[in-house]
This record gives structure tokens, C-alpha cells and sequence, in this order.
């Protein structure tokens, strides 16, 4: 049972999914962002950023396991995780430069920016020392809401104190799964939280 509530954790909160459940989150903060656009266009919004940071990085995945190019469409091994993480950030910036030019406020960039930084700091990490995807997504998310209310002076601490926990959450569903050992665990999580944090702080 523990071993199907690990696995269930760790897809639900898989790093590809995380901009989209940010993106949804932050659409409807009391932002300057959740009270200009239409409902439609935040709709379409939340399915130009899954498209790009969820469907496409699957795509490659997908592409190069039916090819062999890597073991596991899990991504297990670290030295087989280099290029899908190159075409992942690739595909991020190919959001982002959609985005820049939308008028967007730049709440909403912030997120995408500190999704790409974070996955680049990962990337470089991971040629020396196999770090967590999960933790990492998860710890960027809390370190944008974190720098995000100290940034514009909000209170978000229930947002924050769930963002932490369900880094705990993903932590606990990897270690199960024996994905990752406590370090690596630990390792994403601190990496994910001063690369967001301090990009925000630094705007």
C-alpha cells in the first residue's frame, strides 16, 4: 500500500507538471495579473505553459526511450537525464519567448524564469552529482512564493507552509520508491528554494 501511495505521489507531483499547478495557482492570486485577464485568456495561458513545459518535454522523453537512447522514460540513471533536460529547457525558453512579447505582467514571467533558471542549475548539478527532479520543482515553487511575499510585501504563508509540505510529500515518495538517497532528496529541495528565492529577491 505504501509503495502504490508512493507511486501515486510521485506522478501527481512529477516536476513536468509543476508549472502548470503553479501557473493555476498564481492566476488566481490577488495579483494585478488574476484581475486583467479574462477567463478565457487565462485558460489559454494555462494551456500554452503545459504544452510547452509538460506535453513537449514528455514528447522527447518519449521519443528517445522508443529509440533506446535512455533505459527508462523515469529518467533513473543521472548520466542519461543530460539531453532531455537540454530539450526541456529548450522548450521553456520557446514558452518564453512567446510570453515576453504577450504583455504579461511580470508576475507570471517570474515563473517561467525561475522554472528555467532552476532547471539549468539542476542540469549542471546533475553532470557531477544525480540530484532529485521532484524536490528540486517543488523547492523552486516554495522559493518563489517565498520570494514573491517578501518581493511585493503579500502574505502568503498558507501558500508557502503547502508548497513545503508537499515537498516533503514528493521527498518521501522518492525515498520510497528508493528513486533517491536523503542527500540527493535534500540537495533538490535547498537548490530549488535559493535559486527562486534569490532570483525574486534580486528583481
Amino acid at each position: 500500500m505504501e509503495l502504490r501511495i508512493a507511486h501515486i505521489l510521485s506522478f501527481l507531483l512529477h516536476p513536468l507538471l509543476i508549472p502548470t499547478y503553479a501557473a493555476l495557482l498564481i492566476l488566481n492570486l490577488p495579483l494585478f495579473l488574476s484581475s486583467t485577464l479574462s477567463l478565457e485568456a487565462k485558460t489559454w495561458l494555462v494551456i500554452l505553459v503545459f504544452v510547452f513545459t509538460c506535453i513537449l518535454p514528455t514528447v522527447i522523453i518519449l521519443v528517445m526511450y522508443r529509440f533506446r537512447l535512455i533505459d527508462s522514460p523515469e529518467l533513473d540513471k543521472s548520466n542519461q537525464r543530460t539531453i532531455p533536460l537540454i530539450f526541456t529547457s529548450l522548450s521553456y525558453m520557446g514558452l518564453l519567448y512567446i510570453l515576453r512579447g504577450s504583455g504579461l505582467p511580470d508576475y507570471f514571467l517570474y515563473l517561467i524564469y525561475g522554472a528555467l533558471f532552476t532547471l539549468l542549475v539542476g542540469l549542471l548539478i546533475n553532470l557531477a552529482f544525480k540530484i532529485s527532479q521532484h524536490t528540486l520543482a517543488w523547492g523552486a515553487l516554495s522559493g518563489l512564493f517565498i520570494g514573491l511575499a517578501i518581493h511585493q510585501e503579500l502574505n502568503m504563508t498558507i501558500i508557502i507552509c503547502v508548497t513545503i509540505l508537499i515537498s516533503g510529500l514528493a521527498g518521501y515518495s522518492r525515498l520510497k520508491l528508493n528513486a533517491h538517497t536523503p542527500p540527493q532528496v535534500y540537495l533538490g529541495f535547498i537548490t530549488g528554494v535559493t535559486v527562486t528565492g534569490v532570483m525574486m529577491l534580486t528583481l
